[in-house]
């Protein structure tokens, strides 16, 4: 019998899909700057960011759009995908 809860397996599946969706964003990034090398890190940063904002709007659109809680949501949603 499998020990994992179902909301561990949606976290860690959610986790994975970030971290894939944040990859081919960064490579996308990537490419349509030329494929500069060295740069890897600077672009895994852009995209990650940006897709931190994208879930952080997300909450705050699901939650009403109160004012206030854009910067408390940028906030919440960097805490959890780190502690992924």
């Amino acid at each position: 019998m499998d020990d994992d809860h179902p909301d561990d397996l949606k976290a860690q599946q959610a986790a994975q899909e970030f971290r894939a969706a944040v990859r081919e964003t960064a490579y996308f990034l990537w490419k349509q700057d030329g494929s500069p090398p060295g740069r890897d890190a600077e672009y895994w940063r852009l995209a990650r960011e940006k897709h931190l904002r994208q879930l952080a709007f997300d909450r705050w659109l699901q939650e009403g759009s109160p004012a206030g809680r854009a910067d408390a949501n940028w906030f919440d949603v960097s805490k959890e995908v780190d502690e992924e």
